[in-house]
């Protein structure tokens, strides 16, 4: 007991308000930690459901391009145009009009 009174009361008092300053920080640092650790792991959950759901994005849009390149009957090919260089004509027509045609000019 005569310790205490020995002690002077402004060394009491700052020995108190480090020691409860410690404490809180490791309140915090726990609070802080523990909420940290739930939304990794919300977080983590999360990129499960959605890597699923991408994967299965991932192959509806891998198959709608491959139904595209294999389609036969689409309608929407481009013809190419044949490239001519030189000094050619080029007709649009049957064969047997060429033909007819041809024989007319020899004529």
């Amino acid at each position: 007991m005569y310790a205490f009174y020995t002690v002077p009361h402004h060394t009491l008092e700052s020995f108190t308000l480090v020691s409860c300053l410690q404490s809180e920080k490791v309140l915090l640092f726990d609070n802080m930690q523990c909420e940290l650790l739930e939304r990794i792991q919300r977080l983590e959950e999360d990129r499960q459901s959605i890597d699923i759901s991408s994967e299965w994005w991932d192959e509806e849009l891998r198959s709608k391009r491959s139904r595209k390149k294999w389609d036969p009957f689409r309608s929407e090919k481009k013809r190419r145009v044949p490239l001519v260089s030189g000094p050619y004509i080029v007709y649009m027509l049957r064969d047997l009009d060429i033909l007819e045609d041809w024989t007319a000019i020899k004529k």
